[in-house]
C-alpha cells in the first residue's frame, strides 16, 4: 500500500478541495491531498518503484504524519 500526498507549500495558497478518490488533512505547515495507489504485480515493491508510481499519478510519495492520516491509509 502506498500513500501519495500532494503537498501545496506555497504562500497565500489555499486548497478547499481534493480530487476524486483523494482525502483532504491539514499539516502544520501544508494541506495535503491523499490517496492511495496499490502495485499491480508485485504487490510488495521498493521506496523507489513506489515514489514512480505516485508521480505516474500526479503525486509524492509520502507517510502518514498523524494518527488521522494513519487511521485513514489503514481504513
Amino acid at each position: 500500500m502506498l500513500v501519495s500526498g500532494i503537498a501545496e507549500p506555497l504562500t497565500n495558497v489555499c486548497i478547499t478541495s481534493c480530487p476524486d478518490n483523494t482525502k483532504l488533512f491539514l499539516r502544520e505547515t501544508a494541506t495535503v491531498c491523499i490517496a492511495l495507489f496499490l502495485f499491480e504485480q508485485p504487490l510488495c515493491n521498493t521506496q523507489l518503484e513506489g515514489s514512480g508510481l505516485c508521480k505516474r499519478n500526479n503525486g509524492t510519495l509520502t507517510g502518514p504524519a498523524n494518527s488521522d492520516e494513519y487511521d485513514y491509509i489503514q481504513g
